[in-house]
């Protein structure tokens, strides 16, 4: 690679290479606007630069060749324009067109996300899922809104999952007891189902069937998926039986608790309401500000899938359990129904495998000697759950 001031009169002296396909020459007036010269001499101006992290170049034109927006021929001046403005783009971390490109045409962005904000009402979808997309696509995305979708790429943004979980449950467990009764149970209620936070919060006990130990989510994420029956495990069943007795004492004053199984009294104390507020924060007596003492309830949703996949139960089941949609499907996933006895399994399974990680266990040196004989010791373990 060399570096020239590019003018017209060093773009011409230009040799085309002999030893090498083609020739990089990088203008030492504008950092990242060059020249590549190919074995037959044609030169064609182009620009580097970074975006987002990620380099990238980007072809403007070959010179004395027209351009596609107006006819004129590419010369360095017209060329060292344009590499300006596409330097700058990225710069802002946007991804430009190369000047050159085919003009692509089609709906744009802001049409698309007219026609899907439809199709959502049409499906049923919540007021608050359609009013995020309808708020946020235009926050992000507010300079490609009137760009056609055909030449938007992915390369702006890659999405990098959340796999935060809680991993030492034990002292999670035990600040959790700190929490007020509804708030505990509530956080309970998240790690032993993989529930999502707005679900759990709305859920009612009209939802509850105590007869079959089973929660119906009537309308799940996503309005074009149906309602289902989610086993529930026993942990949860005794927890549900006290919170009803609690709810009845606490909010008896209030009318009762107006159906929510957690409940909360409005910021006007004059309401009972699904809990509003799901995150857990103490005030730092250091600094007096609000800070997080517990993971959000989603956190407890990748740990209970966690939990379930170390404890060996299936994708498939899986991802009923959490009311997952399938990312892609094979003819198996489509033919597979799970009846409730077997996912009542699963859950079970996934109980025990929790608690199993919330009570602490004591060191085998510190443990006290067993006074059953040893044919008893070799015995059959109870179950923790």
């Amino acid at each position: 690679m060399a570096t020239i001031r590019l003018t017209e009169k060093t773009l011409a002296a230009l040799a085309a290479p002999t030893d090498a396909p083609q020739a990089y020459n990088w203008d030492t007036e504008l950092r990242g606007f060059g020249v590549v010269v190919g074995r037959s001499g044609q030169r064609t101006f182009v620009v580097r630069g970074r975006t987002n992290g990620e380099q990238r170049k980007i072809k403007i034109g070959i010179a004395n060749a027209p351009r596609a927006s107006d006819g004129h021929a590419w010369t360095v001046l017209l060329a060292r324009i344009e590499a300006r403005k596409l330097l700058g783009q990225m710069a802002e971390g946007k991804a430009p067109v190369s000047p050159s490109a085919p003009r692509v045409t089609g709906p744009t962005l802001r049409r698309g996300l007219e026609l899907h904000v439809a199709n959502m009402r049409k499906r049923g979808c919540s007021d608050r899922s359609i009013d995020t997309i309808a708020s946020e696509v235009p926050r992000l995305l507010g300079d490609r809104m009137d760009r056609p979708m055909a030449e938007l790429t992915g390369a702006r943004n890659r999405y990098v999952p959340n796999r935060e979980r809680v991993d030492d449950l034990v002292p999670w467990w035990a600040l959790v007891q700190t929490l007020s009764p509804v708030r505990r149970d509530l956080q309970t209620f998240c790690l032993f189902t993989g529930m999502r936070s707005e679900a759990a919060r709305n859920t009612r006990w009209a939802d509850v069937d105590e007869e079959r130990g089973a929660l119906v989510v009537p309308k799940p994420k996503g309005g074009e998926r149906k309602a289902f029956t989610l086993p529930l495990p026993r942990t949860l069943i005794d927890m549900l039986a006290k919170r009803r007795a609690g709810n009845l004492d606490e909010f008896g004053p209030y009318g009762g608790d107006g159906g929510w199984i957690f409940p909360s009294i409005s910021r006007d104390g004059e309401r009972v309401q699904p809990l509003a507020e799901p995150k857990e924060y103490r005030t730092d007596p250091a600094t007096k500000k609000k800070v997080a003492i517990l993971p959000g309830l989603h956190t407890l949703r990748r740990t209970y899938l966690s939990v379930a996949a170390e404890a060996g139960i299936g994708e498939i089941d899986r991802h009923v359990l959490a009311n997952h949609a399938f990312g892609r499907q094979d003819v198996n996933s489509t033919y597979i129904a799970q009846a409730f006895p077997h996912l009542a399994e699963c859950q079970a399974k996934i109980e025990a495998a929790l608690w199993s990680r919330l009570t602490p266990t004591t060191p085998p040196a510190a443990a006290a000697p067993s006074k059953r004989p040893a044919a008893a010791r070799r015995g059959k373990r109870e179950s923790v759950v």
